[in-house]
């Protein structure tokens, strides 16, 4: 049995209509599979970039209604709640061993957070407190 090989950058797989509802590609060293909504706008992505850091990205297809992202980077993991109006939120363990809740408003002020630092300290705080 023979192995057969396709090398490309870029693979576009569509739907019987023609549209692109699939892309598996490699730019600037980052792989990335991307599910398209149907009107061709990403739905859900998954990367891993040059240094094996892996992102999955879900996309609402009612651009007014939030979406999220899982992602391991430079500083830990974390998973990130985003609304189109700004406010955020997100659960994140670092890479020292901390873990903990923060939110967000509209201009990227924290508002809340709740942190167990590697050493088992709780800190709560709550910013319209101070």
């Amino acid at each position: 049995m023979s192995e057969k090989i396709i090398k490309t950058e870029e693979l576009h797989i569509t739907d019987s209509k023609g549209n692109t509802k699939i892309v598996l590609a490699v730019k600037n060293d980052i792989a990335t599979i991307q599910f398209n909504q149907s009107e061709g706008k990403p739905g859900m992505s998954i990367t891993l970039d040059q240094d094996g850091l892996a992102a999955i990205k879900l996309e609402n297809p009612n651009p007014e209604l939030p979406s999220t992202i899982l992602e391991v980077d430079a500083k830990g993991t974390h998973i990130r709640f985003d609304h189109p109006k700004g406010n955020s939120a997100y659960l994140f363990l670092n890479n020292a061993g901390a873990s903990g809740i923060v939110m967000n408003a509209a201009n990227e002020d924290r508002r809340y957070q709740v942190v167990v630092s590697e050493n088992g300290e709780v800190i709560i705080k709550n910013m319209d407190a101070e």
